[in-house]
């Protein structure tokens, strides 16, 4: 039996969404005659800039008893999809698929791929576009709502769910960047970031003689027992801020 040496052709493609990066990688590939046809196979795999996977697969070959295929797959954020064909002995087959989950949680419905798991639902108050991490590592963004879906938790374990900081306003008061959820198995869990607006504002205090207030003084409610420090030119940062305030100012001298 003599083997035949063909040259096969792999393409990587790369953030198609903004550009193609095209690397070609050659391999050269002994396939050996078995019975009455001899085999090649070529694949192509890429991923695009929106979190998007995809792949094209070619197989044919040379002689009696050959049989061609091509399939094409894809996979996002809401499932995982396929399209094949195949030529045998003159006749022609065709297959479709896709397989996906739908997640119902607090009365809102997600898209999302295959799910074996259990999964949760994040809500950062009302901000949008919030990165919601898993273990560290980056999950999903919340909607307008704020609120983002966390698949593929893991069931009686401690799951360690964040927020970036870096995606929320300065005046943002958060009382953790970080909760443990412990779903049942196959189970929804509700998961609350807790953070609010502080309604701060950059208040600039003067005196009756025309100077400011000096640095040092401390601002504070007239009602409540949080106290504001007094920087350089009788700046003071003050949060929690309503339609209408009345605050008291302490210092020496």
């Amino acid at each position: 039996m003599r083997a035949r040496t063909y040259r096969g052709l792999r393409l990587w493609l790369r953030g198609l969404s903004h550009y193609a990066n095209w690397q070609p990688r050659y391999r050269q590939c002994e396939l050996v005659p078995t019975g009455r046809y001899e085999r090649c196979a070529t694949g192509i795999t890429g991923r695009a800039a929106d979190r998007t996977r995809f792949g094209l697969s070619l197989v044919t070959g040379m002689g009696d008893g050959v049989r061609d295929s091509a399939a094409v797959f894809a996979q996002n954020d809401t499932g995982t999809y396929s399209a094949e064909a195949a030529r045998f002995q003159g006749s022609n087959a065709h297959r479709l698929g896709a397989t996906g989950s739908v997640v119902v949680l607090s009365d809102r419905g997600f898209l999302t791929r295959w799910l074996d798991d259990s999964s949760g639902t994040v809500k950062v108050a009302d901000y949008p576009d919030v990165q919601v991490n898993a273990e560290n590592h980056p999950i999903a963004h919340t909607d307008s709502h704020g609120i983002a879906l966390m698949p593929r938790l893991r069931s009686f374990e401690y799951n360690h769910i964040s927020m970036e900081q870096a995606d929320l306003q300065l005046d943002e008061q958060i009382g953790s960047v970080q909760v443990d959820a412990r779903p049942a198995c196959r189970r929804g869990v509700l998961i609350d970031l807790p953070v609010h607006s502080t309604r701060g504002a950059l208040l600039t205090i003067g005196l009756k003689d025309g100077s400011q207030l000096p640095a040092g003084a401390t601002v504070k409610w007239i009602r409540g027992s949080q106290v504001f420090p007094v920087a350089m030119r009788g700046e003071v940062y003050v949060t929690g801020l309503k339609n209408h305030n009345r605050l008291r100012t302490l210092w020496n001298g």
